[in-house]
């Protein structure tokens, strides 16, 4: 198991990165997401150990989350340099956009496996994950990031905002959202039985849908 081996020695070192530079932090974070999910589809790493590295990927993005809002605090009293939404939005669009995506992944595995039979602590697993990153996730919204254009749409899709206009203008229903998903997600991974768990993953689904529809672009 080298590249697990190797895999868990890039985490050591992100978590010395996060805590010194939060642009560094993000592209770890993405970097990493990605690492984790190959090695889960080819086998290198169980389902298990990862969604413990997704979790604590996911517990570090937090902070950075709290890190970037000290930072704010800090520029507007003591004249120092601007947060990492400022100068590097793009960064922080890609960032949640990977989050997003690891949070999709979870939530296609369970809607898959609640069609038929199926293995709940897996299940619970997924939720977990779930719950977590929608914690962090509406954290990764500085004004600035409302970057969407045709234009840049067209020339760099991986870093265009598609977060309508409303996130900012409604944020605290935004939040509320999330949170509450969060919750949902959280019951679920507590869940004592299949069927509890089947009827959580589908508020889960549509809590996610209707964020989509609200505060998406198609």
């Amino acid at each position: 198991m080298p590249r697990f081996r190797a895999a868990y020695v890039r985490f050591a070192r992100f978590r010395t990165v996060a805590r010194s530079t939060a642009t560094s932090a993000h592209r770890q974070v993405m970097d990493l997401c990605r690492t984790v999910a190959c090695f889960v589809q080819d086998g290198s790493v169980s389902r298990s150990k990862a969604a413990l590295m997704f979790r604590q990927v996911a517990a570090l993005t937090i902070g950075i989350c709290l890190g970037v809002a000290i930072q704010l605090a800090d520029a507007m009293a003591g004249g120092r340099s601007p947060p990492t939404g400022e100068t590097h939005p793009a960064d922080v669009v890609l960032a949640r956009r990977v989050l997003m995506a690891g949070i999709g992944r979870n939530m296609d595995e369970i809607s898959g496996m609640i069609e038929a039979a199926f293995n709940l602590q897996e299940g619970r697993e997924h939720a977990d994950l779930i719950s977590t990153m929608l914690l962090a996730f509406p954290h990764l919204f500085p004004v600035e990031t409302n970057t969407w254009s045709e234009k840049l749409a067209h020339d760099d899709p991986a870093h265009v905002s598609l977060a309508l206009p409303t996130v900012w203008q409604d944020y605290d229903d935004f939040v509320a959202r999330a949170q509450q998903a969060s919750q949902t997600a959280l019951d679920a991974s507590f869940a004592a039985t299949a069927e509890q768990f089947r009827a959580l993953a589908k508020d889960l689904q549509r809590a996610c849908d209707s964020c989509h529809q609200a505060y998406r672009r198609p």
